[in-house]
């Protein structure tokens, strides 16, 4: 069983498109090769994200090995 965070945002207008650049070229491949704790990631896109959004919300899930790699697939 491992803890997962699910986070969902309201973005600012008009920044939608360049959220998801950053997320998918830039912050996605960080997660996968270093983990979210990593340097690279608080030094790399974490602010260009964090500037674009005006509501996060946060859930934390525990959730087994399998469930999760179903997720990660999906």
């Amino acid at each position: 069983m491992k803890a997962v965070e699910f986070l969902l945002y309201t973005l600012k207008p008009g920044t939608g498109k360049e959220f998801h650049r950053i997320m998918t070229e830039e912050s996605a491949p960080l997660h996968r090769s270093a983990g979210m704790d990593s340097e690279a990631w608080r030094l790399g896109p974490r602010q260009a994200i964090i500037d674009r959004i005006s509501l996060s919300v946060k859930s934390v899930l525990t959730l087994s090995d399998s469930a999760i790699e179903n997720l990660r697939s999906s």
